[in-house]
């Protein structure tokens, strides 16, 4: 009588977590294929000496769109919030972290196609990430690499050279900067970018950086 009841209540169970199981795929499919994505921690490459960690692209806030408004003869004027129009550039977020045994120098940001159009990268010609510290893109103008053009949900395939030749290829998803101050600390493409033949780490100890003896999570 005991084994019975047993095998009732577990079947019970099974049926009750396949019901849940199906209405939440049911209701998160649709939620997820009609939002737009928004990556809270963006895209790692933790294969090399030199990992790129939380990458993304974030898009520029993007201009107002004029608002009119009727002026008919005894119609009553409506004002409406302006709408902003979509961004066509961004800049390159990431987190370099060198667990190697020297220093390595980023040269250069390359992108892929995004539609059958060609995405550009451009920003500084060399970023020093010295061995065991982290060093953040896109924080200030010294470490700016605008990325166009590029509209946020898409991925787009970065690659990351570095003086020694070795690359780090990251398929990276451009987010929208959003009203939520989620990206406050990235700067926007036209944020005092210098000249991309400009040394990004000035003559001597370079880029902001942070020791670090333990691997980012």
């Amino acid at each position: 009588m005991s084994s019975v009841r047993t095998r009732r209540t577990a079947a019970a169970s099974l049926t009750l977590v396949a019901a849940l199981g199906l209405s939440a795929c049911g209701t998160g499919f649709d939620t997820a294929v009609n939002q737009q994505y928004q990556a809270a921690v963006g895209a790692d490459n933790r294969e090399g000496e030199v990992e790129a960690l939380h990458t993304l692209v974030v898009a520029d806030e993007g201009s107002l769109e004029p608002v009119e408004v009727s002026e008919a003869e005894g119609e009553e004027q409506e004002t409406e919030a302006p709408e902003r129009e979509a961004a066509e550039a961004g800049v390159v977020a990431v987190s370099l972290v060198n667990n190697g045994e020297d220093d390595a120098v980023l040269t250069g940001i390359t992108a892929g196609e995004v539609d059958g159009e060609q995405v550009e990268v451009t920003g500084p010609s060399r970023v020093r990430v010295p061995k065991g510290q982290l060093v953040r893109l896109g924080v200030d103008a010294r470490t700016l690499f605008a990325v166009s053009p590029i509209a946020a949900g898409r991925y787009v395939e970065l690659t990351f050279s570095f003086a020694d030749g070795t690359t780090v290829v990251v398929d990276t998803p451009t987010v929208a900067r959003g009203d939520q101050d989620v990206y406050e600390s990235v700067l926007q493409s036209t944020d005092g970018r210098q000249p991309a033949d400009r040394d990004a780490t000035g003559n001597a100890e370079d880029a902001d950086s942070e020791e670090t003896t333990a691997r980012p999570e």
